[in-house]
Formats: structure tokens, sequence, C-alpha cells
């Protein structure tokens, strides 16, 4: 087989997003003509879509020595391109993760303090519920109180009264 029938089998495989089989011909037309310039270029092409920027650029270094520039010029500027969308997602991708921490935190700290609040107004209520019931104790230790202070007062009137007589 050819360089070029390996390129064109390569090429089929890219568009059927069979990327590993892609890059295996690629290398097998290589091999064969290690000047061809389309076998450089698509496999540059096949790493930027697998977002192997690094290997790309190599490819497309390899196929600036030995292809034409305006080619050449419009690959490095597709996967600068590419690179800088993906830049971009990326720091898009931060700041949103940000803002999801961001409200998280602020969520829990609602929550906290609704806790705390809660727990707040259940310790009243308690405290409130042993305040009327120890004012409850004391307004019948009064009312005993009295009760006994007037018999008291009833007895010494008796006894007064027996004393007079």
């Amino acid at each position: 087989m050819q360089a070029q029938d390996l390129t064109k089998k390569g090429i089929e495989k890219a568009l059927a997003q069979d990327f590993t089989g892609a890059i295996k011909d690629f290398t097998a037309a290589l091999e064969l003509n290690p000047d061809s310039y389309d076998a450089y270029d698509n496999r540059a092409y096949i790493y930027i879509e697998l977002q192997e920027f690094e290997k790309a650029i190599e490819r497309i270094s390899k196929s600036a020595e030995i292809g034409p520039l305006e080619e050449i010029a419009i690959l490095t500027e597709e996967v600068e391109l590419r690179y800088q969308e993906l830049l971009e997602a990326s720091e898009q991708t931060e700041k949103d993760q940000r803002i999801q921490i961001i409200l998280i935190v602020g969520v829990l700290l609602l929550f906290t303090l609704l806790s705390i609040l809660l727990i707040r107004t259940r310790i009243r209520t308690q405290a409130s519920k042993i305040i009327l019931e120890k004012q409850r104790i004391i307004e019948d230790r009064n009312q005993r109180l009295e009760d006994l202070n007037e018999e008291k007062n009833n007895l010494i009137k008796v006894l007064a009264h027996d004393l007079r007589s």
C-alpha cells in the first residue's frame, strides 16, 4: 500500500471519528514517505480534535518544514483558536465552581444561623415553662402561707377570747 492510500484511509477513519485508527494510518504513511505533508497535516488535525495540543504543534512544525506555509499558518491559527476557546471555557468553569462554592457556603451559613435561632427559641421556651412552673409553685406556697397565717390569727383570736373570759 502506498503512502497516499494510507493517508486517504486515515482521513476516512478520522471522518468516522476513529481517531486512533486514523493516527495509525497517518503514521504508517509517514513510515513509507517521511516527507508526506498531508500525513503530518492530517495527524495534526487529529491531535487538535483529541485536544493534545503539544503533539499537534509538533506535527505542525514538522509539516511547516515540508509543506506550504499558507496551510500551516491556517492550521497554527486553528490550534491557537481552539486552545484559546478551551482556556476560556476552563476559566468560565473555574468561575462557575467558585460561585457554586460561595453559594454552598452561604446556604450552610444560613442553615447554621437558622439552627442557632431555632435552638435559642427552644431554650427560651423551655426556660419560660420552667419559670411559669416555679411561679405556680411559689403562688401555691404563698396561698398556703396565707391560709396558715389566717388559721394562726383565728387561733390567736380564739385564745385571746378564751383568756378574756
